[in-house]
């Protein structure tokens, strides 16, 4: 007997023994079933102990029934066995499919449950004999497949989904094992139910079932982790997608049904627990969606279908060796021998295919991204979050070869997104939608990228994977050609065999398998030339067409082309991303700000997934690096990338956003960390101290912040240990580059002192901070002392001679009295001019330190003492400036005060010697240089130095003297009148205000303030800078005086406050309410000496002693100055008093904006309203002040403003039309660019300009057909034009039409309906809310029309065609108001002058009676309003 009879005989065996067993477990049942009583009807509920018996029967059953069938025993259990088994089940089945699950019953749950778990059983067992092969049981069974089907529906639907749902608190009946076995039931049923679809023909009404069946559960968020209802939607999802596959008639219902149930769908990231082979999850819904899609390249149709093979499909379905025998009988027919086939017609094998999958997604993705584009409901705003969520899964499958569909998704988002991104008319949100989707996918593909080059450098990777392709490089195989990747053994036939391999373990593999297939075959036909490639190539090119197209019209593969290892998970991945480098990445560029914001976003969600991309691409840099010059604010906050960038984040350091600033703080303390260059360092460092001294109060806080963290912090002392050499070292380089840094601006020194006494301040930080503090001076005296440094921490004496001053400055108790005799050998050293410095800053060290060192030697100090007396002379005032106080301090210590008293009467008595000379005698040039020197001396001691108990020395030398500083002033004095030189009146004016300082009530005698008011009258700027400077340094120490107890520098503390108050009020009294002086000089200049004036009002009024009236106006006019210190102190002043006293300045608004003007023309030598490239209004930051207030406020505001546009026609206004003409074109381009705050404003604000251009207009329109057009003979023959009235009605025509056009751009770029009045425009939705702008549009156009304004002047021609132009306009413009009025839209465009030609044909037209027309326009208005 031949081996096949043995095994022929040997199943039947099998399957005979099968039979019988399954014999002995039917009589079981039937046995029991003949012990229940007949008092239960046809439907009722059986008892639940019968039940019980029946249930382990009927399981036993099943198992047994699967087993035989198999085998093909079926056919040996007799067929009464049979029926009555099915009339059993039936029973059972009925009962569940009717039942409804009590809740309400506690007790009887879990019996409730074992009741549906039975008649799920039971169908599942009909089912089997329905498809077991027998024809007279498939003849009278009835429609079994609906009554299992409906059953199946009921238990899900009454009982485990609301068990599962976490309302209903149902969890502990949720773990029992009743439940948990009905779960496993429903599994065990939707899997069959998959098996036996592609096998039989079921009705459309048990597809719909089923379909409805397993989007319930596909649809159902049972909010928790449940691993039975993860195991349901799998199984739900086989069947779904089976369906899918094997009917295409019920493809559309199913998608369909699928996008309807999308609202149903949880938008929560913790709902992903679908699970990839690669790791991770996705939605179960995403994974529906690219199953059915790569299902649809199937090309099934219903004729596969046949009854009469019924019982073979459905043994092959359910053997168990199925797999192995059918890969056998593959390779039994794949031995025989196939025609080869063409490439063109291997093409129009699978075109039609993937053209089937790619409709349905283009139906999917439109959906979606139709409703996530309009959420005009609340539901349909979670379609935004579903589109982001689908994008997400989809890059999570997008490099894995079971996910094909995934790219093709993917790449129709994309091309949607970017068609949006062209389209002008699209809004700002959607686009704004657009780029973040583009952003996601881009990372995907740069992610791709990178894990490529990541895996390719690898050394096993071309010697050990056979696919790879031959003498491939790098950059080769990131941009593949498909020759390389299509042909047998390449990238895309490895891919296929994984899925081959992987679909023996996973059936539902065979989606992803047929639809890689077909991919593969188009790309092969993509790649061929057409008959352009040698003969060889097309041979071998015709076979692989041939081998495909055995593959997708007969469903026969061939596996095992590679070694295991090529096609595992992760080389395979690698393979199948290598033919997705076909993908292009796509950039979006966008004139928004918020959409370059978030473009540059996406970039660096790219540069994240690649961060090799910027060195390989300098697109990349250069793109990062314009964006960070961007002119909107929300763009330059992107920009996170380190050194690379660090230039440019350099300059935005300073920009004049706050926000940007903090931005750029935080990314170069980010860099400073990271990169240990000494010249990186080094500019970032002198970045954060200067901005330690911003007028922002947040930016100043973050910025000493910031100090604190990376120079002292970083380099706090360990006092428990000895310090190591290699701290040592590292401290003195630290201590070098602070050195380094300092000594780059004259400014950095006292800005860092600042920072160090600010750090000083924080209590947690205070007494770590001053032990950091002690630890830097220890190391710079000790590198002082070694006279030379070693390597890296080399740095001249003189920068660590500053540094040692600025810590001087910030606390001298970090110094001793050893470090302090360590500075005498410096003292006496003036040689050269870095011995100057290095003198200088020991000085001014020995002045701080002095009053805070204890013991020090006093004959050190007498020497010291001496010694810098003895070379007083040769210093200059900024020296003397720490001299003077340092021989005042060892004169305490000493208790000695006889060397400065004396140095101060020699002095004095040389001034009154030399008061009679005649100075302006060229002769007399060293005199004059004497008497300054003198000056600044006598004036230095007076300012630092406590004569008043040296009284009677002074009385000794000078009988006259009662007042030491009453006598030093009159001395001076006796220089600062005006028949002195000016050099030597400032010296004497300058030791006044010295004197002034010390002693501020001597700022209120008659001889100061009759020299001041002098001054003052005779306009010497020079003069005036030396009283500014007193009045600042008198100011900002009053302003101080309140939180500084020990000032030593101006010794105020032993004033009384009332004192300093009256001081403080009496001048400005005197020289800012009366005199104007001060503002005068603020409003004449935009340099150093108005700056100071302006640093004095600021003062003043933050000190309350202006009337908020009297500096409103001048702080809104320098806002408005290029001097960027004198704008940004106005602001923040103009704030300060705007927080405080809206009430009162509001209405001063106005006249600040007439100031402004002719600050601007006067000064800054500008009449334009705004500024081009960005378009800015020049009075920006007052509105940024006033968009805190009331908006009420406001809107008066705008309405005065555009009242102050309309003309005068009287003709004895007598008005200066051109600077009418220029103040008006100034106020339009300020109106027109004004960022308004609220739409309601912004409505009144266009209102308003309606208003006046209808009431002014008819009063301009008739003057003009009055007396220009109304006459009877030619303007050009007629000798009565009266050229000052042409004048005035060209310059009111012009202004208001300049009105119209900012009124037209303001309805274009808010994108306002024709009448405000209504407020019909969309932004008046929500008015209290900022208005919306048109995307794309800009003021280019209004810009360069009124830049024509002063040319309509140019010529009597130009003027009577601007006014007959005006007529024009003005008709047509009250006529579509009416139309607007009467619910019409805006016309598109608005006539305007264009040109001087042609105007005498027009005048000869007669107006017979030009007010009639006017007047029935007026009552047009009227009516309609």
């Amino acid at each position: 007997m031949s081996v096949e009879g043995r095994t022929e005989d040997s199943g039947h065996n099998e399957g005979r023994a099968a039979a019988q067993i399954l014999h002995r477990s039917l009589q079981k049942a039937f046995k029991i079933e003949n012990e229940i009583t007949d008092t239960t009807s046809e439907f009722e509920v059986i008892d639940i102990d019968r039940i019980g018996l029946l249930y382990p029967i009927l399981s036993n059953i099943k198992q047994q029934l699967r087993e035989a069938l198999a085998l093909g025993g079926l056919s040996h259990v007799p067929l009464q066995d049979i029926l009555r088994l099915r009339r059993l089940c039936e029973e059972r089945l009925n009962a569940a499919r009717i039942m409804e699950f009590k809740f309400e019953d506690n007790p009887g749950k879990e019996h409730q449950a074992m009741r549906f778990d039975c008649g799920l059983i039971s169908g599942y067992i009909c089912l089997l004999i329905r498809s077991g092969g027998r024809q007279e049981i498939q003849l009278c069974s009835g429609n079994v497949f609906q009554t299992v089907s409906d059953a199946l529906k009921n238990v899900l639907e009454t009982c485990i989904i609301p068990t599962l749902i976490p309302a209903n608190q149902l969890q502990i009946f949720a773990t029992a094992e009743p439940f948990a076995a009905l779960i496993s039931a429903c599994e065990q049923i939707l899997g069959l139910f998959a098996t036996l679809v592609g096998s039989i023909k079921f009705s459309e009404t048990v597809l719909d079932t089923l379909e409805s069946t397993a989007l319930l559960l596909l649809f159902t968020d049972n909010g928790t982790e449940k691993t039975g209802l993860k195991k349901l939607r799998t199984a739900a999802l086989d069947l779904i997608v089976q369906v899918f596959h094997y009917y295409p008639t019920q493809r559309p219902s199913i998608v369909n049904e699928t996008l309807i149930s999308l609202k149903k769908m949880p938008t929560s990231q913790n709902s992903r627990d679908f699970k990839l082979l690669k790791g991770g999850s996705i939605q179960v819904v995403s994974a529906l969606i690219m199953r059915i899609i790569q299902s649809a390249s199937s090309g099934y149709d219903d004729s596969h279908f046949n009854e009469r093979n019924m019982s073979l499909a459905s043994d092959l379905a359910l053997e168990a060796g199925r797999l192995k025998d059918s890969r056998t009988e593959v390779r039994k027919k794949s031995s025989k021998k196939v025609k080869p086939m063409t490439t063109q017609a291997l093409s129009a094998l699978v075109s039609p295919m993937l053209d089937t999958a790619a409709n349905i997604a283009m139906q999917i993705t439109g959906f979606i991204i139709g409703r996530a584009l309009s959420p005009t409901k609340t539901r349909d705003e979670s379609f935004r979050n579903l589109l982001y969520i689908f994008i997400e899964d989809f890059v999570r499958s997008f490099d894995c070869p079971e996910w094909p569909a995934a790219e093709l998704l993917l790449r129709l988002i994309l091309f949607k997104m970017i068609r949006l991104l062209e389209v002008e008319k699209t809004t700002t949100t959607v686009k704004l939608m657009a780029v973040d989707v583009l952003g996601l996918m881009g990372a995907a593909i740069s992610s791709l990228n990178f894990n490529i080059r990541h895996t390719t450098q690898s050394e096993h990777f071309k010697t050990n994977l056979g696919w790879c392709p031959r003498n491939a490089t790098e950059e080769s195989l990131l941009k593949p050609r498909l020759e390389d990747i299509t042909p047998l053994g390449g990238p895309f036939h490895a891919s296929v065999e994984f899925l081959i391999l992987q679909s023996a373990l996973e059936p539902q593999m065979y989606g992803a398998l047929r639809y890689l297939t077909a991919q593969w075959a188009c790309s092969t036909y993509d790649s061929t030339g057409i008959n352009t490639n040698p003969k060889n190539n097309r041979q071998e090119r015709s076979l692989l067409a041939a081998r495909l197209q055995k593959m997708i019209t007969e469903k026969l593969y061939e596996p095992k082309a590679f070694d295991p290892h090529c096609v595992n998970a992760s080389n395979a991945r690698v393979a199948y991303s290598l033919t997705l480098l076909r993908s292009q990445f796509y950039s979006a560029k966008s004139p928004h700000a918020s959409i370059r914001c978030r473009s540059l976003k996406a970039v660096l969600q790219i540069l994240e997934a690649d961060p090799l991309l910027i060195d390989r691409t300098p697109a990349v840099k250069t793109l990062i690096s314009g964006r960070t010059n961007d002119i909107s604010v929300l763009v330059q906050l992107t920009p996170e990338l380190g050194t690379e960038m660090m230039p440019d984040i350099l300059r935005r350091v300073t920009d004049e956003s706050v926000a940007v600033r903090r931005r750029a703080i935080k990314i170069l303390k980010d860099i400073y960390v990271r990169d240990p260059g000494v010249n990186a360092r080094n500019k970032i460092a002198e970045a954060l101290l200067y901005r330690t001294a911003d007028l922002d109060q947040t930016v100043r806080e973050l910025a000493c912040q910031s100090i604190e963290e990376i120079w002292i912090s970083s380099h706090l002392p360990v006092s428990t240990k000895k310090v190591s050499s290699k701290t040592t070292l590292s401290t003195a380089s630290h201590v070098c580059l602070m050195a380094e840094v300092i000594r780059k601006d004259r400014r950095l020194p006292s800005i860092f002192t600042t920072a160090l006494q600010a750090i000083l301040l924080r209590p947690s930080r205070g007494s770590a901070a001053l032990r950091v503090y002690s630890s830097f001076v220890t190391t710079m005296f000790d590198m002082i002392d070694r006279s030379t440094a070693k390597d890296n921490t080399a740095v001249d004496a003189a920068a660590t001679f500053q540094l040692l001053l600025v810590f001087a400055k910030a606390n001298a108790n970090v110094f001793t009295k050893q470090q302090i005799q360590l500075l005498t050998p410096y003292v006496g050293n003036i040689g050269t001019e870095e011995d100057m410095i290095i003198y200088r800053s020991v000085i001014s060290i020995l002045y701080h330190t002095l009053p805070y060192v204890l013991d020090v030697d006093q004959e050190l100090l007498r020497s010291m003492g001496t010694g810098i007396i003895k070379q007083i002379t040769r210093f200059t005032r900024a020296i003397l400036n720490e001299v003077i106080p340092c021989l005042w301090t060892i004169s305490k210590i000493l208790q000695d005060n006889k060397p400065l008293t004396t140095l101060a009467l020699s002095c004095l008595e040389h001034i009154r010697n030399m008061v009679y000379l005649r100075f302006h005698d060229p002769a007399k040039q060293e005199a004059v240089r004497k008497v300054k020197k003198l000056l600044l001396i006598a004036g230095m001691c007076g300012r630092y130095c406590h004569f008043e108990t040296q009284l009677e020395h002074f009385q000794m030398r000078f009988k006259h003297c009662h007042s030491v500083y009453e006598f030093m002033i009159g001395t001076f004095s006796l220089f600062s009148s005006s028949p002195q030189p000016v050099d030597l009146r400032k010296a004497a004016l300058d030791a006044i205000c010295m004197v002034c300082q010390v002693r501020p009530k001597y700022f209120t005698s008659s001889v100061v303030t009759t020299l001041f008011e002098e001054t003052f009258k005779e306009k010497n700027s020079l003069l005036e800078t030396v009283i500014l400077q007193a009045f600042k340094e008198f100011f900002l120490a009053e302003e101080q005086h309140s939180e500084v107890i020990n000032r030593v520098a101006t010794k105020l503390d032993h004033i009384g406050g009332s004192e300093l108050d009256g001081v403080a009020a009496f001048i400005t009294q005197k020289f800012a309410s009366n005199r104007k002086d001060l503002m005068r000089i603020a409003l004449a200049t935009q340099g150093d000496q108005a700056l100071l004036a302006t640093e004095v009002l600021a003062s003043m009024a933050r000190q309350g002693l202006l009337h908020p009236k009297e500096c409103a106006q001048i702080c809104i006019a320098l806002e408005t100055s290029q001097n960027r210190k004198i704008a940004e102190l106005s602001f923040i002043t103009h704030q300060t008093l705007h927080q405080k006293f809206e009430s009162i300045i509001k209405d001063d608004h106005l006249r600040a904006v007439e100031v402004a003007y002719e600050y601007q023309r006067d000064v800054v030598h500008n009449v334009r309203g705004a500024t081009c490239d960005p378009y800015l209004s020049i009075l920006h930051r007052m509105m940024e002040v006033t968009k805190s207030g009331r908006i009420k406020g406001r809107k008066e505001f705008f309405e005065g403003l555009c009242a102050r546009i309309e003309p005068d026609l009287s003709k004895s206004s007598g008005i200066d039309v051109p600077q009418y003409l220029q103040r008006s074109q100034f106020i339009l381009e300020n109106i027109a660019f004004f960022e308004y705050a609220s739409a309601e404003e912004l409505n009144a604000t266009v209102f308003a300009m309606e208003k006046v251009f209808t009431r002014a207009g008819i009063a301009v329109v008739d003057a003009i057909e009055t007396e220009l057009l109304g006459q009877t003979t030619p303007i050009a023959e007629s000798g009565n034009i009266d050229s000052n009235r042409l004048w005035t009605l060209a310059a009111s025509s012009t202004t208001l039409s300049g009105l119209w056009d900012a009124m037209t751009y303001l309805r274009q770029q808010y994108g306002l309906l024709c009448s405000s009045s209504s407020t019909t425009s969309e932004t008046s939705k929500n008015s209290s809310g900022a208005p919306n702008k048109v995307d794309g549009f800009d003021g280019r156009a209004f810009w360069e029309r009124n830049s024509m304004v002063m040319t309509t002047l140019d010529s009597e021609q130009t003027m009577l065609s601007m006014c007959r132009a005006f007529i024009e306009l003005f008709h047509e413009g009250i006529d579509s108001e009416v139309i607007a009025l009467a619910g019409s839209n805006l016309p598109k465009r608005t006539p305007r002058i264009t040109g001087t030609k042609g105007g005498d044909k027009v005048q000869r037209r007669k107006r017979k009676a030009p007010p009639n027309r006017l007047s029935q326009k007026r009552r047009k208005i009227q009516s309609k309003r």
